[in-house]
């Protein structure tokens, strides 16, 4: 178990790192999708791993909750970033034809 939570934190420590880097090379519209994907998905895996950890149950039932509000931003994070990579921003607004 032990081993298991040390390496979702060592990849969650990779996540943010690889967000950093993409942050300062990327162009902004680029970057603020793909930035905020990486950050939500540490966060969820960091909560992940720290309920693991816990010893009470009130415990166990915060990070687990905290994973949850992690995981609920993940598929809208993904979707801008799948729609804004390609230059498809314009699919944003619905006045366009």
């Amino acid at each position: 178990m032990e081993l298991y939570v040390t390496i979702l934190f060592l990849a969650s420590g990779m996540v943010l790192i690889i967000a950093m880097l993409a942050w300062r090379r990327l162009p902004r519209i680029n970057a603020i999708p793909l930035c905020l994907f990486l950050a939500v998905s540490a966060i969820t895996a960091i909560a992940h791993g720290t309920g693991l950890l816990s010893n009470t149950l009130p415990e166990t039932i915060f990070w687990n909750h905290a994973g949850y509000l992690g995981g609920v931003f993940i598929p809208g994070t993904l979707f801008l970033l799948a729609v804004l990579h390609p230059g498809r921003a314009r699919w944003l607004h619905p006045a366009n034809p």
